[in-house]
């Protein structure tokens, strides 16, 4: 007779579970669309290629200067921190550490190729993706940035 009143119990527990977790995804979206926020708050987020960097100016002393940045959109560095830039006169596959110069906050982000010449990219020194852009905790627009290469 136990066996019986088993079943009617696992349904009833399935329907709960299922009305609630339908109610859930409607409650948090708006609680997690924040542009400006960083892309994690966690030691170590400056980035995936932090330690290239390090093997990269090991022997020699790190290029340093500083300019004006702007962001490109871009679906990397999000969740895995790898960060890219477009810079003249640097070797594409170089390491840049970039810092902000009003939040003090750097990444670690790899030189993928040059700047277009179009009329937006007149003057700027570098255009870093936007993942790293929200990892500076910068907003969109043109910016100061401090690089070391």
């Amino acid at each position: 007779m136990a066996a019986a009143n088993t079943p009617p119990a696992n349904n009833t527990v399935a329907k709960e579970t299922a009305s609630t977790t339908v109610a859930k995804p409607v409650e948090n979206p708006p609680a997690t669309t924040t542009v400006s926020k960083p892309v994690s708050d966690a030691p170590g987020t400056e980035g995936a290629f932090a330690g290239l960097f390090a093997d990269q100016t090991k022997n020699s002393p790190a290029n340093k200067v500083s300019g004006e940045c702007d962001s490109f959109k871009s679906t990397s560095g999000w969740k895995d921190g790898k960060y890219y830039v477009l810079m003249n006169k640097v070797t594409p596959g170089t390491i840049i550490k970039i810092t902000s110069t009003s939040t003090n906050k750097s990444v670690y982000a790899k030189v993928l190729g040059e700047i277009p010449k179009q009329v937006e990219n007149e003057g700027l020194l570098i255009r870093l993706s936007n993942s790293a852009t929200a990892q500076l905790q910068m907003p969109n627009g043109k910016f100061a940035v401090e690089l070391q290469y």
